[in-house]
């Protein structure tokens, strides 16, 4: 059998909230003038990066570094565009919690088959890996799929089908669990996935 998980919202939560919160943190660093519309806008502007490069290469998911290819800093800081990326990966790592209890269904299926990782995410492999790995969540042996590197998503539900392809999966022994309605549970399920819905929420 192949059990895969989400991972955010999942497996690991951000101690902050919404991952828009990290783009705030990452504001109140970085931009110079601390006006609260400029912070605002700051955050307005690394969300519509992400939009911008998705359009601008034609994929359906994008890295970091492709974000930051076309995200304007100009008007919020002088600091170099590569020590802003770090700082946001540093908060990101920072904020990462563990869901104890899919830990324990993690841990519980281990035993029954080969456990998987597959997240929509701009992130770098490495640095979701890493907090996985400091969390005790992924161990030697597990695979990780993330849809920047990879250029497909799971909301298309292409994200499904590279992995199917990579780890020669037949769907019929494939069970995927994560929190989000569309891309962890109906778009699965169209694949001919088994799908169970994750709930979790944001701690306090």
């Amino acid at each position: 059998m192949i059990y895969s998980f989400d991972v955010f919202d999942t497996c690991i939560v951000r101690s902050c909230g919404k991952p828009d919160n990290i783009f705030r943190l990452l504001a109140e660093e970085v931009v110079q003038d601390k006006d609260e519309s400029r912070l605002r806008a700051f955050v307005i502007e690394r969300k519509n990066a992400e939009k911008t490069a998705i359009l601008s290469l034609g994929k359906e998911a994008v890295t970091l570094n492709e974000i930051y290819d076309v995200f304007d800093l100009s008007l919020f800081t002088n600091m170099p565009k590569a020590q802003i990326k770090e700082l946001e990966i540093a908060l990101e790592l920072c904020s990462f919690a563990p869901i104890k209890r899919t830990i324990e269904k993690i841990n519980s299926l281990r035993s029954k088959g080969r456990i998987l990782f597959i997240s929509d995410m701009y992130l770098p492999d490495k640095v979701i890996q890493e907090g996985l790995t400091s969390l005790g969540i992924m161990q030697e042996g597990d695979c990780l799929y993330v849809s920047g590197s990879i250029g497909f998503s799971k909301y298309s539900g292409q994200l499904f089908d590279y992995v199917a392809q990579m780890e020669d999966i037949k769907n019929s022994v494939w069970v995927h669990h994560g929190d989000n309605l569309h891309s962890d549970y109906f778009m699965p399920r169209r694949k001919g996935i088994k799908a169970r819905l994750v709930c979790s929420g944001y701690s306090t």
